[in-house]
Protein backbone atom coordinates (compact mmCIF):
# COMPACT_ATOMS: atom_id res chain seq x y z
CA UNK A 1 0.00 0.00 0.00
CA UNK A 2 1.12 3.57 -0.59
CA UNK A 3 2.86 5.46 2.19
CA UNK A 4 0.00 7.97 2.37
CA UNK A 5 -2.55 5.29 3.25
CA UNK A 6 -0.26 3.57 5.74
CA UNK A 7 0.25 6.88 7.54
CA UNK A 8 -3.46 7.66 7.34
CA UNK A 9 -4.47 4.38 8.95
CA UNK A 10 -1.70 4.60 11.55
CA UNK A 11 -3.05 7.97 12.70
CA UNK A 12 -6.79 7.51 12.15
CA UNK A 13 -7.29 3.95 13.37
CA UNK A 14 -6.81 4.59 17.14
CA UNK A 15 -9.24 7.53 17.06
CA UNK A 16 -11.85 5.60 15.06
CA UNK A 17 -11.55 2.56 17.32
CA UNK A 18 -12.02 4.81 20.34
CA UNK A 19 -15.12 6.28 18.66
CA UNK A 20 -16.55 2.77 18.25
CA UNK A 21 -15.89 1.99 21.93
CA UNK A 22 -17.61 5.24 22.91
CA UNK A 23 -20.61 4.37 20.70
CA UNK A 24 -20.90 0.98 22.41
CA UNK A 25 -20.83 2.64 25.84
CA UNK A 26 -23.60 5.19 25.13
CA UNK A 27 -26.51 2.99 26.30
CA UNK A 28 -24.69 2.26 29.59
CA UNK A 29 -23.79 5.91 30.18
CA UNK A 30 -27.43 6.90 29.57
CA UNK A 31 -28.65 4.02 31.73
CA UNK A 32 -30.77 2.74 28.86
CA UNK A 33 -29.45 -0.82 28.86
CA UNK A 34 -33.00 -2.14 29.16
CA UNK A 35 -34.11 -0.42 25.96
CA UNK A 36 -33.27 -3.07 23.35
CA UNK A 37 -34.34 -0.75 20.52
CA UNK A 38 -31.49 1.55 21.57
CA UNK A 39 -28.96 -0.93 23.00
CA UNK A 40 -28.84 -3.42 20.12
CA UNK A 41 -28.23 -0.89 17.26
CA UNK A 42 -25.47 0.80 19.28
CA UNK A 43 -23.67 -2.44 20.09
CA UNK A 44 -24.09 -3.92 16.61
CA UNK A 45 -22.99 -0.70 14.89
CA UNK A 46 -20.02 -0.23 17.20
CA UNK A 47 -18.89 -3.85 16.80
CA UNK A 48 -19.20 -3.74 13.02
CA UNK A 49 -17.29 -0.46 12.86
CA UNK A 50 -14.58 -1.77 15.21
CA UNK A 51 -14.03 -4.93 13.16
CA UNK A 52 -14.09 -3.03 9.86
CA UNK A 53 -11.43 -0.58 11.05
CA UNK A 54 -9.22 -3.42 12.30
CA UNK A 55 -9.59 -5.21 8.96
CA UNK A 56 -8.87 -2.01 6.97
CA UNK A 57 -5.81 -1.10 9.02
CA UNK A 58 -4.42 -4.66 8.88
CA UNK A 59 -4.97 -4.79 5.11
CA UNK A 60 -3.29 -1.41 4.61
CA UNK A 61 -0.06 -2.70 6.15
CA UNK A 62 -0.20 -6.28 4.86
CA UNK A 63 -1.51 -5.97 1.29
CA UNK A 64 1.23 -6.53 -1.27
CA UNK A 65 1.03 -7.06 -5.02
CA UNK A 66 4.09 -8.87 -6.34
CA UNK A 67 4.87 -9.20 -10.06
CA UNK A 68 7.29 -11.84 -11.30
CA UNK A 69 8.28 -12.60 -14.90
CA UNK A 70 5.84 -15.50 -15.05
CA UNK A 71 3.18 -14.79 -12.42
CA UNK A 72 1.32 -12.18 -10.37
CA UNK A 73 0.78 -12.67 -6.65
CA UNK A 74 -1.55 -10.77 -4.30
CA UNK A 75 -1.23 -11.18 -0.53
CA UNK A 76 -3.61 -9.19 1.68
CA UNK A 77 -2.79 -10.74 5.05
CA UNK A 78 -5.73 -13.14 4.98
CA UNK A 79 -5.21 -15.10 1.77
CA UNK A 80 -2.91 -15.24 -1.22
CA UNK A 81 -4.08 -15.23 -4.85
CA UNK A 82 -1.69 -16.12 -7.64
CA UNK A 83 -2.15 -16.13 -11.43
CA UNK A 84 0.23 -17.26 -14.15
CA UNK A 85 0.79 -14.43 -16.63
CA UNK A 86 0.31 -16.68 -19.66
CA UNK A 87 -3.15 -17.68 -18.39
CA UNK A 88 -4.38 -14.10 -17.80
CA UNK A 89 -6.93 -13.00 -20.39
CA UNK A 90 -6.49 -9.31 -19.58
CA UNK A 91 -7.21 -6.61 -17.03
CA UNK A 92 -9.99 -4.17 -16.18
CA UNK A 93 -10.02 -0.98 -14.16
CA UNK A 94 -13.32 -0.67 -12.30
CA UNK A 95 -14.13 2.88 -11.20
CA UNK A 96 -15.71 3.37 -7.78
CA UNK A 97 -16.61 6.49 -5.85
CA UNK A 98 -13.14 6.99 -4.38
CA UNK A 99 -10.61 4.61 -5.94
CA UNK A 100 -10.14 2.33 -8.93
CA UNK A 101 -10.05 -1.42 -8.55
CA UNK A 102 -7.68 -3.48 -10.68
CA UNK A 103 -9.13 -6.80 -11.82
CA UNK A 104 -6.97 -9.42 -13.51
CA UNK A 105 -9.26 -11.75 -15.47
CA UNK A 106 -8.03 -15.35 -16.01
CA UNK A 107 -8.82 -17.19 -19.23
CA UNK A 108 -10.53 -19.95 -17.25
CA UNK A 109 -13.80 -18.53 -15.81
CA UNK A 110 -13.60 -21.11 -13.00
CA UNK A 111 -10.40 -19.53 -11.66
CA UNK A 112 -10.72 -16.75 -9.08
CA UNK A 113 -10.11 -13.23 -10.38
CA UNK A 114 -7.41 -11.16 -8.75
CA UNK A 115 -8.74 -7.84 -7.40
CA UNK A 116 -6.91 -5.05 -5.62
CA UNK A 117 -7.65 -1.39 -4.98
CA UNK A 118 -5.22 0.97 -6.67
CA UNK A 119 -3.80 2.48 -3.49
CA UNK A 120 -0.35 1.10 -4.18
CA UNK A 121 3.05 2.70 -3.68
CA UNK A 122 4.34 2.01 -7.21
CA UNK A 123 1.07 2.46 -9.08
CA UNK A 124 2.65 4.27 -12.05
CA UNK A 125 5.05 1.39 -12.69
CA UNK A 126 2.17 -1.07 -12.31
CA UNK A 127 0.10 0.71 -14.96
CA UNK A 128 3.05 0.70 -17.37
CA UNK A 129 3.56 -3.04 -16.82
CA UNK A 130 -0.16 -3.74 -17.35
CA UNK A 131 -0.27 -1.87 -20.66
CA UNK A 132 2.92 -3.53 -21.92
CA UNK A 133 2.16 -7.11 -20.89
CA UNK A 134 -1.62 -7.58 -20.67
CA UNK A 135 -4.69 -6.79 -22.74
CA UNK A 136 -6.89 -3.90 -21.60
CA UNK A 137 -10.27 -5.63 -21.84
CA UNK A 138 -12.17 -2.36 -21.31
CA UNK A 139 -10.41 -0.75 -24.28
CA UNK A 140 -10.98 -3.82 -26.45
CA UNK A 141 -14.70 -3.88 -25.65
CA UNK A 142 -15.00 -0.14 -26.32
CA UNK A 143 -13.30 -0.53 -29.69
CA UNK A 144 -15.51 -3.49 -30.63
CA UNK A 145 -18.63 -1.61 -29.56
CA UNK A 146 -17.66 1.40 -31.67
CA UNK A 147 -16.89 -0.81 -34.70
CA UNK A 148 -20.25 -2.55 -34.33
CA UNK A 149 -22.03 0.81 -34.29
CA UNK A 150 -20.10 2.06 -37.32
CA UNK A 151 -21.06 -1.12 -39.20
CA UNK A 152 -24.74 -0.84 -38.26
CA UNK A 153 -26.66 0.01 -41.44
CA UNK A 154 -29.61 1.23 -39.35
CA UNK A 155 -27.55 4.38 -38.71
CA UNK A 156 -26.93 5.13 -42.37
CA UNK A 157 -25.79 3.72 -45.68
CA UNK A 158 -22.20 4.98 -45.53
CA UNK A 159 -19.55 4.92 -42.80
CA UNK A 160 -19.29 8.71 -42.99
CA UNK A 161 -23.01 9.12 -42.38
CA UNK A 162 -22.98 6.62 -39.49
CA UNK A 163 -20.12 8.49 -37.83
CA UNK A 164 -22.11 11.73 -38.17
CA UNK A 165 -25.12 10.02 -36.56
CA UNK A 166 -22.98 8.92 -33.61
CA UNK A 167 -21.72 12.46 -33.11
CA UNK A 168 -25.29 13.77 -33.27
CA UNK A 169 -26.35 11.08 -30.78
CA UNK A 170 -23.73 12.28 -28.29
CA UNK A 171 -25.03 15.86 -28.56
CA UNK A 172 -28.64 14.70 -28.18
CA UNK A 173 -27.77 12.57 -25.14
CA UNK A 174 -25.98 15.53 -23.57
CA UNK A 175 -29.06 17.73 -24.10
CA UNK A 176 -31.48 15.09 -22.77
CA UNK A 177 -29.38 14.30 -19.71
CA UNK A 178 -28.98 18.00 -18.95
CA UNK A 179 -32.72 18.50 -19.37
CA UNK A 180 -33.53 15.47 -17.21
CA UNK A 181 -31.20 16.61 -14.44
CA UNK A 182 -32.62 20.14 -14.57
CA UNK A 183 -36.22 18.85 -14.57
CA UNK A 184 -35.59 16.56 -11.60
CA UNK A 185 -33.91 19.31 -9.55
CA UNK A 186 -36.60 21.80 -10.59
CA UNK A 187 -39.30 19.48 -9.24
CA UNK A 188 -37.36 18.63 -6.10
CA UNK A 189 -36.19 22.08 -5.06
CA UNK A 190 -38.60 24.72 -6.38
CA UNK A 191 -41.38 23.57 -8.74
CA UNK A 192 -42.54 26.98 -9.93
CA UNK A 193 -44.63 27.12 -12.06
CA UNK A 194 -45.89 23.85 -10.61
CA UNK A 195 -47.80 22.45 -13.59
CA UNK A 196 -44.94 23.08 -16.02
CA UNK A 197 -42.40 21.44 -13.71
CA UNK A 198 -44.57 18.35 -13.32
CA UNK A 199 -45.39 17.98 -17.01
CA UNK A 200 -41.70 18.33 -17.87
CA UNK A 201 -40.83 15.51 -15.48
CA UNK A 202 -43.61 13.38 -16.93
CA UNK A 203 -42.34 13.92 -20.47
CA UNK A 204 -38.55 13.57 -20.01
CA UNK A 205 -38.39 9.78 -19.37
CA UNK A 206 -40.58 9.20 -22.42
CA UNK A 207 -38.36 11.46 -24.51
CA UNK A 208 -35.31 9.49 -23.35
CA UNK A 209 -36.93 6.20 -24.40
CA UNK A 210 -37.95 7.65 -27.78
CA UNK A 211 -34.36 8.73 -28.42
CA UNK A 212 -33.13 5.21 -27.63
CA UNK A 213 -35.75 3.75 -29.95
CA UNK A 214 -35.22 6.28 -32.73
CA UNK A 215 -31.41 6.01 -32.69
CA UNK A 216 -31.19 2.32 -31.84
CA UNK A 217 -27.56 1.35 -31.94
CA UNK A 218 -26.29 4.90 -31.28
CA UNK A 219 -27.82 5.73 -27.85
CA UNK A 220 -28.18 3.44 -24.86
CA UNK A 221 -30.43 3.71 -21.86
CA UNK A 222 -27.74 2.28 -19.58
CA UNK A 223 -24.37 2.12 -21.30
CA UNK A 224 -21.51 0.51 -19.42
CA UNK A 225 -18.73 2.67 -18.03
CA UNK A 226 -16.18 3.52 -20.68
CA UNK A 227 -18.56 2.84 -23.54
CA UNK A 228 -18.02 5.01 -26.64
CA UNK A 229 -21.80 5.18 -27.04
CA UNK A 230 -23.76 7.75 -25.01
CA UNK A 231 -26.62 6.88 -22.69
CA UNK A 232 -29.66 8.82 -21.46
CA UNK A 233 -29.98 7.18 -18.06
CA UNK A 234 -29.93 10.52 -16.24
CA UNK A 235 -32.77 11.86 -18.41
CA UNK A 236 -34.83 8.82 -17.40
CA UNK A 237 -34.01 8.53 -13.70
CA UNK A 238 -33.92 12.09 -12.32
CA UNK A 239 -37.45 13.13 -13.41
CA UNK A 240 -38.83 9.91 -11.85
CA UNK A 241 -37.35 10.91 -8.50
CA UNK A 242 -38.71 14.44 -8.85
CA UNK A 243 -42.23 13.16 -9.52
CA UNK A 244 -42.17 10.78 -6.56
CA UNK A 245 -40.88 13.46 -4.19
CA UNK A 246 -43.58 15.93 -5.21
CA UNK A 247 -46.25 13.22 -4.81
CA UNK A 248 -45.06 12.49 -1.27
CA UNK A 249 -44.69 16.10 -0.17
CA UNK A 250 -47.62 17.83 -1.85
CA UNK A 251 -50.58 15.46 -1.82
CA UNK A 252 -52.50 13.96 1.09
CA UNK A 253 -54.33 10.80 0.04
CA UNK A 254 -57.51 9.91 1.91
CA UNK A 255 -58.12 6.40 0.58
CA UNK A 256 -55.69 4.13 -1.28
CA UNK A 257 -58.09 1.49 -2.55
CA UNK A 258 -58.30 2.84 -6.11
CA UNK A 259 -54.61 3.71 -6.31
CA UNK A 260 -53.22 0.26 -7.03
CA UNK A 261 -54.82 -0.47 -10.40
CA UNK A 262 -53.60 2.70 -12.19
CA UNK A 263 -50.26 2.44 -10.37
CA UNK A 264 -49.63 -1.09 -11.63
CA UNK A 265 -50.86 -0.18 -15.10
CA UNK A 266 -48.57 2.87 -15.34
CA UNK A 267 -45.52 1.06 -13.90
CA UNK A 268 -45.85 -2.08 -16.01
CA UNK A 269 -46.63 -0.10 -19.17
CA UNK A 270 -43.50 2.00 -18.73
CA UNK A 271 -41.39 -1.10 -18.04
CA UNK A 272 -42.71 -2.81 -21.17
CA UNK A 273 -41.86 0.35 -23.12
CA UNK A 274 -38.34 0.26 -21.66
CA UNK A 275 -37.87 -3.34 -22.76
CA UNK A 276 -39.28 -2.58 -26.22
CA UNK A 277 -36.98 0.40 -26.76
CA UNK A 278 -33.73 -0.55 -25.03
CA UNK A 279 -31.85 -3.60 -26.33
CA UNK A 280 -29.11 -3.10 -23.72
CA UNK A 281 -31.60 -3.45 -20.87
CA UNK A 282 -33.12 -6.65 -22.24
CA UNK A 283 -29.69 -8.28 -22.30
CA UNK A 284 -28.90 -7.42 -18.66
CA UNK A 285 -31.41 -8.81 -16.12
CA UNK A 286 -29.80 -6.96 -13.20
CA UNK A 287 -30.21 -3.63 -15.00
CA UNK A 288 -33.79 -4.51 -15.94
CA UNK A 289 -34.65 -5.19 -12.29
CA UNK A 290 -33.19 -1.84 -11.24
CA UNK A 291 -35.12 0.00 -13.93
CA UNK A 292 -38.31 -1.80 -12.88
CA UNK A 293 -37.93 -0.08 -9.53
CA UNK A 294 -37.65 3.32 -11.22
CA UNK A 295 -40.67 2.50 -13.38
CA UNK A 296 -42.58 1.91 -10.14
CA UNK A 297 -41.31 5.25 -8.81
CA UNK A 298 -42.52 6.94 -12.00
CA UNK A 299 -45.86 5.09 -11.76
CA UNK A 300 -46.38 6.23 -8.18
CA UNK A 301 -45.55 9.86 -8.86
CA UNK A 302 -47.45 10.12 -12.13
CA UNK A 303 -50.63 8.53 -10.77
CA UNK A 304 -50.77 10.70 -7.64
CA UNK A 305 -49.97 13.91 -9.53
CA UNK A 306 -52.26 13.34 -12.50
CA UNK A 307 -55.05 12.30 -10.15
CA UNK A 308 -54.79 15.67 -8.43
CA UNK A 309 -53.79 18.02 -11.22
CA UNK A 310 -56.54 16.84 -13.58
CA UNK A 311 -59.22 16.67 -10.87
CA UNK A 312 -62.34 18.68 -11.76
CA UNK A 313 -64.67 17.24 -9.09
CA UNK A 314 -66.67 19.42 -6.70
CA UNK A 315 -64.89 19.46 -3.30
CA UNK A 316 -66.65 18.51 -0.05
CA UNK A 317 -65.83 20.48 3.11
CA UNK A 318 -65.41 19.25 6.71
CA UNK A 319 -64.22 20.76 9.98
CA UNK A 320 -61.66 19.38 12.44
CA UNK A 321 -59.78 20.63 15.49
CA UNK A 322 -56.03 20.78 16.00
CA UNK A 323 -55.12 18.30 18.74
CA UNK A 324 -51.33 18.64 18.51
CA UNK A 325 -48.65 20.49 16.55
CA UNK A 326 -45.19 19.26 15.67
CA UNK A 327 -42.22 20.56 13.66
CA UNK A 328 -39.68 18.04 12.34
CA UNK A 329 -36.26 19.33 11.37
CA UNK A 330 -34.09 16.89 9.45
CA UNK A 331 -32.72 17.47 5.95
CA UNK A 332 -35.84 19.55 5.44
CA UNK A 333 -38.24 21.17 7.87
CA UNK A 334 -41.74 19.67 7.84
CA UNK A 335 -44.84 20.80 9.70
CA UNK A 336 -47.46 18.46 11.14
CA UNK A 337 -50.91 18.89 12.64
CA UNK A 338 -52.73 16.14 14.49
CA UNK A 339 -56.43 16.53 13.75
CA UNK A 340 -59.51 15.28 15.53
CA UNK A 341 -61.85 12.88 13.66
CA UNK A 342 -63.57 14.46 10.67
CA UNK A 343 -65.80 13.17 7.86
CA UNK A 344 -64.56 9.78 6.59
CA UNK A 345 -61.78 9.71 9.21
CA UNK A 346 -63.01 8.35 12.52
CA UNK A 347 -59.72 8.52 14.42
CA UNK A 348 -57.21 11.21 15.33
CA UNK A 349 -54.47 11.34 12.68
CA UNK A 350 -51.47 13.50 11.85
CA UNK A 351 -51.12 15.25 8.49
CA UNK A 352 -48.36 17.26 6.81
CA UNK A 353 -49.25 20.88 6.11
CA UNK A 354 -47.47 23.89 4.57
CA UNK A 355 -45.71 26.25 6.94
CA UNK A 356 -48.32 28.96 6.29
CA UNK A 357 -51.12 26.65 7.48
CA UNK A 358 -49.11 25.48 10.50
CA UNK A 359 -48.36 29.04 11.70
CA UNK A 360 -51.97 30.15 11.20
CA UNK A 361 -53.34 27.65 13.73
CA UNK A 362 -52.80 26.68 17.36
CA UNK A 363 -53.89 23.69 19.40
CA UNK A 364 -57.67 23.80 19.79
CA UNK A 365 -58.28 25.84 16.63
CA UNK A 366 -60.74 24.67 14.01
CA UNK A 367 -59.41 23.95 10.52
CA UNK A 368 -61.18 23.43 7.20
CA UNK A 369 -60.61 20.10 5.46
CA UNK A 370 -61.55 19.85 1.79
CA UNK A 371 -61.94 16.43 0.18
CA UNK A 372 -61.62 15.90 -3.60
CA UNK A 373 -62.67 12.80 -5.51
CA UNK A 374 -59.62 12.76 -7.79
CA UNK A 375 -59.48 12.30 -11.55
CA UNK A 376 -58.63 8.62 -11.14
CA UNK A 377 -60.98 8.08 -8.21
CA UNK A 378 -58.22 8.38 -5.59
CA UNK A 379 -59.64 10.68 -2.91
CA UNK A 380 -57.29 13.38 -1.62
CA UNK A 381 -57.69 16.29 0.75
CA UNK A 382 -56.26 19.64 1.77
CA UNK A 383 -56.15 21.40 5.14
CA UNK A 384 -56.64 25.16 5.47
Amino acid sequence: MSRFWRVFFAIATPFLLALCVWMASIPFLDRRTGDLGFLVPCLVGATAGFLFMLYSAYSAFKTKLEIYPDRVKLADGFRTTELQVRFIKGFRLLPTQYIQTLVLVPEDPQVRKLKVGLLLERETELRVWLNENLTNLDAVEAEQELETALDDTRLGETAHHRRWVLQSARRLAWILNGGGLAAGLWAMLRPVPYHLAIWTCLAMPLAALLSVRGLRGAIKLDARRGSPLPDVGLAFLMPCLGLALRAVLDWEILTWGRFWSPFLLASISLFVLVLACADDVRRKPSTAIGLLLFCAVYGYGSVILLNGLLDRSAPVGYHARVVEQRVERDKRTSYHLKLSPWGPRTTTQEVDVPRSVYEKHSVGDEVDVTVHEGRLGIQWFTVR
